[in-house]
């Protein structure tokens, strides 16, 4: 994943190589993106171990990882790394199940900003994920004091009348910042969808800026 710190972009981990060499990664790469120079960042403290379809996002000088897979274990882990200092951090705050290949986004609201997960695959199950579809959302919440803390919203079911989206991972979500709404775009469900979804989250995220 990559996430915007000031003028760098912060690549963590991932999963590649070549052939039989293909594996998971958990090192720190930064680009400026004045000079497009890359960088590889040597980091100390407690790093997250190796892992792909995990999510990231910056706030105040810290980048957040939280979930992915790699070939021997599922996480639901969340991690921070100080950029500046290149230490990491397990903030020793979990959310659910295992998850991976999920949809994240780092939103402003009062009186702390919010992170918005949702869908992936879950740890269970058999098949191409090796996991279990799912389209719960869960609510990450940044407090100033650093006393950050998840939350499960049950989304309004009208009287079980609403429809809702189906399980799914690789989607594309962002946010509308005037009306509060949450968009979900497309991703995978045994086929590539191409529908659209929104969710009002103004009780979450307080009144519109």
């Amino acid at each position: 994943t990559i996430a915007l710190y000031e003028n760098s972009l912060v690549l963590f981990g991932g999963y590649g190589g070549i052939g039989y060499q293909r594996r998971a990664f958990n090192d720190v790469w930064i680009l400026n993106v004045d000079s497009s120079r890359w960088v590889e960042l040597s980091c100390h403290g407690n790093p997250p171990a190796p892992r792909s379809g995990h999510s990231s996002f910056e706030k105040d000088g810290s980048v957040f990882v939280f979930g992915g897979w790699n070939n021997e274990a599922q996480f639901n882990d969340l991690f921070m790394l100080d950029v500046d200092n290149k230490d990491w951090s397990d903030l020793d705050l979990s959310w659910g199940i295992s998850r991976w290949n999920m949809a994240s986004l780092l939103v402003e609201a009062i009186p702390s900003w919010r992170v918005f997960i949702f869908g992936g695959s879950t740890d269970g199950g058999e098949g191409r994920t090796m996991g279990v579809l799912d389209r719960q959302i869960g609510v990450l919440e940044l407090r100033e004091d650093r006393d950050h803390r998840w939350e499960s919203p049950t989304p309004d079911d009208k009287g079980g009348k609403a429809e809702k989206p189906c399980a799914r991972e690789h989607t594309a979500m962002c946010y509308d910042a005037e009306d509060s709404r949450l968009f979900i775009y497309g991703g995978w469900a045994n086929k590539w969808l191409d529908d659209c979804w929104q969710i009002n989250v103004s009780s979450i995220v307080g009144p519109p800026y």
